[in-house]
């Protein structure tokens, strides 16, 4: 990112912990915070955004923002890259959040980059880790949710030349009709539609809150299907788009069930 001897601030926004860290030039750790994420019925982009801060101040206490040469952060997705508009699947407060740009905006001298967590590993795992001197890494996230990251990009060529990575959507996806029965937070597979309303039939039984979301691939929302304290048995109609991804934030502590026809 940089060739100055400024340390670098490293940033991990997962599912069940936030952490933060300086990390110098040979990748050592001088400096490193981390807290639980928080959760619950409460919790907001801003009570997140609070959290991830206060970290930030801690590692960054004895050189103050100036006295970082950049900002990396590793964030579970999907994403708008390269803005840093994060979706996390993990993370029900934030959908759409400008994680990149207010990072920016804090460090507004310094480049700032947000990326897929899973790719972070790959990538520091081939620059300082396990790959060090490899051609080719693949790298796995297994934690509060599953990633992959595979760093198999190698160019000889004379003369400019381009490469444009996306995030792509499994091309053959499950059509409806789909059941999904669980017990506890999940992002649902990618699933489809022919077009036309769809009913999605949904069972909770728990005291606790239940949030039904129906994301695009995007991560944003498209319709919140049911957001209830308690038991419920409802069905909700959506019209759907005929060939577009979709999937389903689920929230709930307690066995669920969504039916969609």
């Amino acid at each position: 990112m940089t060739t100055d001897d400024r340390p670098v601030l490293a940033l991990d926004v997962g599912g069940t912990k936030l952490a933060a860290a300086l990390v110098d030039s040979t990748g050592r750790i001088r400096e490193a915070a981390r807290t639980r994420t928080p959760r619950g019925p409460r919790t907001d982009a801003d009570t997140l955004w609070t959290a991830l801060m206060s970290l930030v101040d801690i590692v960054t206490a004895s050189v103050g923002p100036r006295g970082v040469a950049g900002v990396g952060v590793g964030c579970g997705g999907p994403m708008d890259w390269p803005t840093g508009v994060v979706s996390p699947l993990n993370i029900p407060a934030w959908r759409g959040f400008p994680l990149g740009p207010r990072l920016a905006e804090r460090f507004s001298t310094v480049p700032v980059r947000v990326h897929n967590d899973a790719v972070c590993v790959a990538v520091g795992e081939h620059a300082r880790g396990a790959g060090r001197g490899q051609a080719h890494l693949l790298g796995m996230v297994v934690s509060t949710g599953v990633g992959g990251g595979q760093y198999v990009v190698n160019v000889d060529a004379e003369g400019p030349w381009e490469i444009d990575i996306v995030e792509a959507v499994p091309a053959a996806l499950p059509q409806i009709p789909l059941t999904f029965t669980g017990s506890g937070p999940i992002a649902t597979q990618f699933f489809q539609s022919l077009g036309g309303n769809a009913s999605f039939k949904m069972t909770f039984s728990g005291t606790g809150k239940f949030t039904v979301k129906l994301l695009d691939s995007g991560g944003n929302t498209v319709n919140v299907l049911a957001d209830v304290t308690g038991n419920y048995d409802n069905t909700a109609t959506v019209p759907l788009a005929a060939g577009v991804a979709y999937l389903l934030d689920i929230e709930g502590v307690g066995p669920w069930t969504v039916n969609i026809q």
